[in-house]
């Protein structure tokens, strides 16, 4: 017979094509012993490579363990199952055959072969039992030369189209996309492999490649096969400015040649980072530098010590070794904590310092951050220095926010608080704070005069809160429209008072007449309607005049079960004619 794949003439008893590896379908013959049946029992068993890959990798002449995963689908036990390996004639199949536990669900069994030529061959593993299965499973092997030699740029390539590509994956450790580093001084830099390839490579190593103004100091790195993330460190030095382009080659036995690509940003050797860079590269700054909280602005009062806290964000992912952060201002402005250090291995520091000022007025103080990489970036920030006596509530005496610091209001924008005579009255108020600089502590009291009694003077504010719910509790002994104060007072010198109205009305008086109080007073909705009342005492007095009947018979024999019908039925007839709403009595004459 002929080859449906290649057309070649073959024998006919081949299992499959020696010259292309296609697997040829056999005629079914009448079978001795019990039948095949082929798809049927196909579900029984899953085969698989043991490593769920599509290719198995080997060299030349050299012996391979091949290792399949057998999985048994069906509880009834199966006897005299056994796998068996076959292949083109360039690849011989040292053990050919194995058997499968009956009780196992899971059998993993291993076949040694060897390959005489290099290529891509398909091997097939069938299954077979006494029950009657016939499970057909193909799968490929990748020969390779035996001698696979990389030395510099002389790489000897693959026999066959594979994705060794998405075996390996460089990048630079951080993420990276830029080293930078100053004129003719060496830098270190961390190169990250990370193998994805799930059959094992014995060698593999990283080479670095460049212009011939950039020297590498070390080239070539091996890569350790049992670690699935390997850091290399390569060291380079720069003789002329600019942005240049190294390659990353990674070679490996099995034949992998994968090139990575990265910029290298060389400047001068006095460059500050700060400034405008020499050549075109990245516009972002590497630091980036703020007040705490967004601030824009730091308010102080006069000759009284203020700390306050700056935030240096590092946008660069190579590392900084050490870098410092100083502050300056006019002559005016004691600065007692002058230098911070960062720690480089933080993405984000918070550094605090402390200030005070002997002027009143505003003014330009500058936070300028230094590193060992040459980084000299200036943040300027203004402050605001009072009086001590100054309350933040009145006119400030320099120019600034027009905004308050603090609003303060009754809770449901209410304007004014009513209340009845010689009874406690509870009310809630209101406090935002619309700066965003930090108030440690803050505190409400309420004043009034004499006549009202406030039981809860004052409440203390959380400062990390924006919005604060205070509530107070009062009484009035007198009628009338009062006024009453609600004074905030912070340890940053905030005084600020809101007054507040009170009515007072005696215990008798009706909102609901008072149009004012804008408040309709509804009559209590009845609990039962005049049907269910009826019915209800239609039911009560029929139980009574039944245990009436009852207690009145001669033999005395029913006499306690008549007066129990009567007591339930006064008790019913009572409730419905006398309760009908909650507190009230409402008998069905009123309605």
């Amino acid at each position: 017979m002929f080859c449906k794949e290649c057309g070649t003439k073959i024998p006919d008893e081949a299992q499959f094509c020696p010259y292309c590896g296609e697997v040829l379908e056999m005629e079914e013959k009448s079978p001795i012993g019990p039948p095949i049946v082929d798809n049927k029992l196909e579900d029984d068993f899953d085969i698989q490579l043991e490593l769920v890959t599509e290719t198995s990798v080997l060299h030349q002449g050299m012996q391979t363990k091949i290792f399949l995963q057998v999985a048994k689908n069906t509880s009834a036990p199966v006897d005299g199952a056994k796998v068996q390996l076959s292949g083109p004639p360039q690849v011989d199949i040292v053990i050919k055959s194995r058997k499968i536990h009956p009780k196992k669900t899971i059998n993993k069994i291993y076949f040694l072969i060897s390959a005489k030529e290099p290529g891509l061959f398909t091997l097939t593993a069938t299954l077979t039992s006494s029950a009657g299965h016939r499970i057909v499973f193909p799968f490929k092997i990748r020969v390779e030369p035996s001698k696979t030699l990389f030395r510099e740029e002389k790489l000897i390539k693959t026999t066959i189209n594979n994705i060794s590509k998405t075996d390996f994956m460089l990048y630079l450790e951080g993420n990276a996309e830029t080293v930078f580093l100053h004129q003719s001084t060496q830098k270190i830099f961390s190169l990250m492999v990370s193998k994805h390839a799930s059959f094992y490579i014995n060698y593999a190593k990283v080479q670095i490649s460049g212009p011939p103004h950039v020297e590498i100091l070390i080239r070539s790195k091996k890569i350790i096969a049992t670690i699935r993330v390997n850091r290399l460190d390569f060291a380079i030095i720069a003789k002329e400015l600019g942005v240049f382009t190294l390659t990353a080659t990674l070679t490996s036995d099995a034949g992998h040649r994968i090139e990575y690509p990265f910029k290298i940003r060389v400047e001068p050797t006095n460059f500050i980072y700060g400034d405008s860079p020499t050549i075109d590269s990245s516009s972002e700054p590497d630091f980036k530098l703020s007040l705490k909280g967004g601030d824009e602005i730091i308010f102080l009062h006069q000759d009284i010590l203020k700390n306050f806290y700056l935030i240096v964000e590092k946008n660069i992912s190579s590392p900084v070794s050490g870098g410092e952060v100083q502050f300056s201002g006019p002559p005016h402005v004691d600065i007692v904590i002058q230098s911070r250090k960062i720690q480089a291995n933080i993405k984000k520091n918070l550094v605090s310092f402390t200030i005070s000022a002997k002027e009143l007025g505003v003014f330009t103080l500058t936070a300028t951050l230094t590193s060992d990489a040459g980084h000299r970036i200036e943040y300027p920030f203004k402050i605001r220095v009072e009086p001590t006596n100054f309350i933040y509530g009145e006119s400030p005496t320099i120019t600034s926010s027009s905004e308050p610091d603090f609003k303060l209001y009754l809770d449901g924008g209410v304007e004014t608080v009513f209340l009845h005579q010689n009874m406690r009255k509870k009310f809630f108020l209101n406090v935002e704070k619309n700066i965003s600089s930090p108030v440690y502590g803050g505190e409400v009291q309420l004043s009034g005069p004499p006549h009202v009694d406030i039981i809860i003077q004052s409440r203390k504010i959380q400062a990390k809160k924006k919005r604060n719910l205070v509530f107070f509790t009062i009484s009035a002994n007198e009628l009338g429209v009062f006024t009453l104060t609600a004074t905030l007072t912070s340890d940053a010198g905030h005084q600020i008072a809101f007054p507040i109205k009170i009515r007072v009305e005696p215990i008798n008086f009706s909102y609901a007449q008072e149009t004012r109080a804008k408040t309709v007073v509804q009559a209590p909705e009845p609990l039962l309607t005049l049907k269910n009342t009826i019915i209800a005492f239609l039911i009560g007095g029929i139980m009574f005049l039944v245990g009436l009947l009852l207690f009145a018979v001669p033999q005395g024999v029913a006499v306690p079960q008549g007066v129990t019908l009567m007591i339930c039925g006064f008790i019913i007839c009572f409730i419905v004619t006398t309760i009908k709403t909650k507190g009230e009595c409402c008998c069905t004459v009123c309605y």
